[in-house]
């Protein structure tokens, strides 16, 4: 015959057992995750380290002046110029 506290014990002895078996799991497939990251950030980083030879990319483009003034104004294009907008950058 089983008792409340044999049950208990029991149930937490399933819970613990299943706490382990998630916590050990879960942490294989964080670490291959984080190491896929690392991996990757190395070879994109430091493409000198696989190739032998370092390549440098050179672009050109441009920016209408409108968009620079808004990101310094803190507006958008073609929307009312509100003065009270706190994200603004100053220089």
């Amino acid at each position: 015959m089983t008792t409340p506290q044999h049950s208990k014990h029991h149930l937490r002895n399933k819970l613990a057992s299943w706490s382990r078996w998630l916590h050990i799991y879960l942490s294989m497939v964080s670490f291959v995750i984080v190491f896929f990251f690392a991996v990757t950030g190395l070879t994109l980083n430091h493409t000198e380290w696989f190739s032998g030879q370092e390549r440098i990319a050179q672009l050109k483009g441009s920016v209408e002046t409108k968009w620079i003034i808004a990101i310094f104004m803190c507006v958008r294009p073609g929307s009312r110029n509100d003065e009270t907008n706190q994200g603004c950058l100053a220089l």
